[in-house]
């Protein structure tokens, strides 16, 4: 801190400044791999020492002048990088230390170093009590300093401009740092954390465990989770059912955490729940208190409310992989055990408890069997319970093109082509698990990619009053013994299906006034609704489309005909498969059912065939339906949907949800949406925006000419139609004419 005279040019100081930021900033990432090296408490210290020290050697044996101002600048950067204030003061004391011993030391006392050391007491007590870690405050407070380096400094430009230099150059890096740092945190959240649930996930359970097992002789409550019959959710009701269980599970676990709890999840629907535990008989306690939270009371979801069985296993003691071990043991034992209780240390498990089922239960009557079955040339198989194979004979190895090996274990869906309807299944083992022998044929797969149909008849097993297994005959049926079955079996399955209908209103996008209603079909299985998706897929997969299709249709009839009224003016929109419309008696047979309530010109067909037939005349088609009109459904989404727009002439044309929920961030789909409405209504047609939920979807499909729009922004599906709505189309009047 030269105060005399010898001022150099300014490039020179700001090559000074360069030089003393390029430093500290080396000295830096060095603490910070040693830190990675080494220990954090290494790191602190090289960070606290190396750059005060490496100032004031600078400065008294280096021949270069050091500002006063580039050790406030190094002092403000240590209140920043070392997030505890404890180190952040002793950083401050060392830096203090370094410019006393630089100005005093060297240059004797003078006012300009009584000023240094009042601005740098001035400066320790205000970063104490302020927060600093704002860019703009970093910035203002080096503007500051550098301003004080000229009062009373014949040198006061020299060093004006290396404190400003160093200071901006640093101030800069800090930034950037503090960024880097949020990107690494960030990245190790997501690592550690569960998306989905806020749980651990397996890589953020074992950085926990570390720290935890840090702790000597402490015992921990490990209690495992199991959510009965889950499988059969997602099943149900589709994984977006199954996710917001998930989450809301998790959630009622971690409201019991402690901070210095864990609450794991390992995957799928298994979750861990670790606490630390100073009374091991507070055990039984404490998972009691955890079953009635995540039992009590039902889980809101999109598909309405569900009621949860949760199987759970605790044990106490020090936190090792036997602990994990032994609480999954008693996991396994509450789900065989009838499934939604607690089991803890107090309930004795054998080692039989911990072996798979089939060998504590059907073992013995599995060897028994398969000498019985050895030479049959009927295809036996035995299961246990819990639907793991226990036995097959060898016609059954050579049915399937799998050996006994291969099969054992598993569960008997490793044969199958993956095309059964699912309710096929559930009726399946609803009949089993009551204790019902069940007939059936089920399409599967060979591992060579060959396709078989199995005639199966399937037997309970009963021993001592309890169901324990399963035993099944199967023999290969061939493709023209299950297509003369096809009929019978396909009326037996949709015969077990209810369906109800919801409307949701479509609105005029001028005045947002209701100018009909689409009718939706709502499948139920048994009383347990299954999501349409799933409904007509696994139709298709067993070509059953054409009569699951009329079947929704006659729903749809006989809810409006119980009704007995339509909205004056409001059409009717109907979904229907364009294979369908071939059947034009059947349809119209249905048709009159519903113009006992509506006029013939309030329905509009729905045509939502995803691959246009090139063979298929649709002009006869469409003349089989006089005076009903037509919209192409799922615009955007099918295979040809310019080829199938241009055969029909449809009177409406909907644009898909996929399309729409792109509008706000793509103005080209924007360009090519206002550049299909006006075709279309050169030709009289008008379109309709699916799926909308947002004002902004709303605006940009009106400023495309978009007629009409449907969507949660105005309302969702509802299980009746108001008799008046406030405006309507009257019959013949168009889309234009209700904006008028």
């Amino acid at each position: 801190m030269h105060w005399e005279s010898g001022a150099t040019s300014w490039p020179a100081d700001v090559i000074h400044g360069v030089l003393f930021a390029g430093l500290l900033v080396a000295l830096w990432e060095l603490a910070d791999l040693a830190a990675v090296k080494t220990t954090p408490l290494l790191a602190r210290i090289l960070m606290i020492v190396g750059a005060p020290l490496s100032l004031l050697t600078i400065a008294l044996w280096g021949g270069m002048d050091m500002p006063y101002g580039v050790y406030f600048v190094v002092m403000m950067a240590m209140w920043y990088l070392l997030a505890e204030k404890t180190w952040s003061l002793v950083a401050s004391g060392v830096v203090f230390g370094a410019m006393l011993l630089s100005a005093v030391g060297y240059h004797g006392w003078s006012p300009h170093t009584v000023m240094d050391i009042v601005v740098m007491t001035g400066a320790v007590a205000a970063l104490t009590v302020m927060p600093w870690r704002h860019p703009v405050l970093i910035y203002l407070a080096l503007l500051a300093v550098s301003l004080t380096s000229v009062i009373m400094n014949p040198n006061g430009m020299h060093d004006f401009i290396v404190t400003v230099t160093t200071g901006l150059l640093l101030a800069g890096y800090i930034t950037g740092r503090a960024r880097r740092e949020k990107v690494w945190a960030d990245d190790k959240e997501r690592a550690e954390h569960d998306a989905l649930t806020g749980a651990l996930t397996r890589h953020g359970w074992q950085r926990w465990r570390e720290r935890a097992q840090s702790q000597a002789d402490t015992d921990w409550l490990f209690v495992a989770f199991d959510i009965d019959d889950f499988k059969s959710i997602n099943d149900t009701w589709g994984h977006m059912v199954g996710d917001e269980i998930l989450s809301q599970f998790a959630a009622r676990l971690l409201r019991q955490c402690h901070p210095e709890d864990a609450v794991v999840r390992f995957g799928g629907d298994e979750f861990a729940w670790v606490s630390k535990l100073t009374d091991p008989e507070l055990a039984k306690k404490v998972t009691a208190t955890l079953h009635a939270e995540v039992t009590g009371g039902s889980y809101e979801t999109a598909a309405g409310l569900v009621q949860l069985g949760v199987s759970m296993g605790y044990v106490v003691g020090p936190l090792t992989d036997r602990l994990l071990e032994d609480a999954d043991v008693h996991l396994l034992y509450a789900k065989r055990h009838g499934k939604n209780y607690v089991v803890g240390a107090d309930t004795p498990i054998t080692d039989a408890d911990a072996e798979p089922i089939y060998r504590n239960e059907l073992g013995w009557l599995a060897d028994a069997a398969l000498n019985l079955w050895q030479y049959c040339q009927v295809g036996t198989v035995m299961t246990s319970v819990d639907g793991r194979i226990v036995a097959v004979n060898p016609a059954f190895e050579r049915m399937t093109g799998r050996s006994a090996d291969e099969l054992v274990g598993q569960s008997p869906a490793i044969n199958s082509a993956k095309t059964t309807p699912k309710a096929v299944y559930q009726q399946m083992w609803q009949q089993l698990t009551q204790g019902k022998p069940w007939q059936g044929r089920l399409k599967n797969q060979r591992p060579n990619g060959t396709f078989w149909w199995a005639c199966e008849e399937i037997m309970p097993i009963h021993l001592g009053g309890r169901l324990v297994g399963y035993w099944s005959l199967v023999e290969e049926c061939s493709e023209d013994q299950q297509r003369a079955q096809s009929p019978t079996v396909a009326s037996s399955w949709l015969e077990q299906f209810s369906y109800r209908v919801a409307f949701q209103p479509i609105v005029h996008l001028a005045d947002e006034h209701i100018i009909g209603y689409e009718a939706l079909i709502r499948p139920s299985f048994q009383g347990e609704m299954v999501s349409p998706l799933q409904f007509f897929s696994e139709c298709a997969q067993n070509a059953l489309s054409l009569e699951a299709d009329l079947a929704c249709l006659s729903a749809i009839a006989r809810r409006i005909q119980e009704m007995g009224f339509w909205p004056a003016g409001s059409q009717l929109f109907i979904n229907i498969q364009e294979a369908t419309l071939e059947q034009s008696e059947r349809v119209e047979l249905v048709l009159k059912q519903i113009m006992t309530v509506l006029p013939r010109s309030q329905i509009v067909l729905e045509v939502y065939e995803h691959a246009t037939s090139s063979d298929r005349d649709w002009a006869s088609v469409a003349k089989s339906y006089a005076g009903i009109a037509f919209a192409q459904d799922d615009f955007g989404v099918g295979e040809a949907d310019i080829v199938r727009m241009h055969q029909r002439r449809p009177a409406w044309l909907k644009f898909d949800r996929a399309l729409v929920s792109r509008l706000p961030v793509d103005a080209a789909l924007q360009d090519l949406i206002a550049m299909m409405v006006s075709w279309l209504h050169q030709r009289d047609s008008y379109a309709i925006g699916e799926g909308v939920e947002t004002r902004e979807q709303a605006l940009i499909l009106q400023h495309c000419g978009v007629d009409a729009a449907q969507g949660y922004l105005w309302g969702r599906p509802s299980w009746d139609v108001p008799q008046t709505v406030s405006r309507l189309m009257t019959a013949g009047e168009s889309p234009k004419d209700v904006a008028g």
